[in-house]
């Protein structure tokens, strides 16, 4: 939900990797990630090629609560920008992918959660970019000596399933486990919106940017903002983990045509069109904010996986 200004120089690394008679090949990407604290205008013209149609049909609507003013305004013809759906991964993908960030948080996020981001939208959080965490196109499997056949995918996740059961088998030790697991996850995302047409409209030209971690500690926040089209494409969203938050949609002009968003872990939202150009978007610590029909959700940490398209 929260678009970054990372435009990595990728340099390729090819990788084998053998479990029992199986054999799998992943391509993993070195980067040199540059930030901008600049925040180009929004401009009509990339507004009218930016737009696109989500299948409501894949969504849960009770997980979307719409103001008042929201439905009577012409924004509630657009509410097809916003796509929410639950459990996207099984609750032992979910384990396997925390694990597996918490990992990658030691190792590049050593000074503990930062204060203050530069551009002011976050505080209270961690954050970083893994380019080895790469879609189908650049994460595909070979049986034996054959070469990757393109759109096969592989079965990652129930070979892990299987691993687990054995208490000599340490995930958490074995890096190149994490780098596949996350590929699952992502080949499963692709693979959804490919057969769910016209789920996205597809385009010859997409190239997915490099997952990126954002880990709010409990009080962080996300502070109301509209990303900015130059860091991403078409396509914003992301997957969930740990604990359960409450997104909020305010017009840029009339605050009161809104939209809240209940976001549980292991569901995937997406989000473009006017939803996403004329509105800001954000999740607080404030109580008053942090309730679902009726009820508080208590402050607790929360991981989020974000993906983007290259713009």
């Amino acid at each position: 939900m929260f678009a970054r200004a990372y435009f990595p120089n990728i340099t390729k690394v090819v990788k084998y990797h053998r479990i029992g008679n199986v054999s799998y090949i992943s391509a993993s990407f070195s980067s040199s990630l540059n930030t901008q604290t600049n925040s180009p205008r929004i401009s009509p013209d990339h507004k009218a090629k930016s737009e696109f149609r989500l299948d409501q049909k894949l969504c849960d609507p009770s997980l979307l609560h719409f103001s008042k003013e929201f439905e009577a305004s012409e924004y509630a013809q657009y509410k097809d920008g916003l796509f929410v759906a639950p459990d996207f991964i099984t609750p032992e993908e979910h384990e396997i992918l925390v694990q597996s960030i918490e990992k990658k948080l030691r190792r590049y996020c050593r000074s503990g959660y930062s204060v203050g981001h530069f551009d002011h939208r976050i505080d209270n959080y961690r954050e970083f970019s893994c380019s080895s965490w790469l879609p189908m196109n650049r994460m595909e499997n070979a049986t034996g000596n054959n070469p990757p056949k393109k759109n096969r995918g592989f079965k990652f996740i129930s070979v892990l399933k299987i691993k687990m059961k054995n208490t000599t088998f340490k995930y958490h030790r074995i890096s190149c486990y994490d780098d596949l697991s996350m590929g699952c996850v992502i080949i499963k995302l692709i693979n959804k919106f490919a057969r769910k047409r016209p789920f996205f409209r597809p385009e010859k030209s997409w190239t997915w940017l490099s997952p990126h971690i954002l880990d709010l500690n409990a009080g962080g926040t996300i502070k109301a903002h509209v990303d900015n089209p130059n860091y991403s494409g078409l396509y914003v969203g992301g997957l969930c983990l740990l604990s359960t938050a409450v997104s909020t949609f305010r017009h840029v002009s009339d605050p009161k045509i809104s939209c809240n968003v209940l976001l549980r872990p292991r569901t995937l939202y997406f989000f473009s069109n006017k939803l996403r150009y004329d509105f800001t978007h954000e999740i607080t610590s404030n109580p008053t904010q942090r309730q679902w029909d009726g009820k508080e959700l208590p402050l607790a940490r929360r991981i989020s996986i974000m993906f983007r398209v290259k713009p």
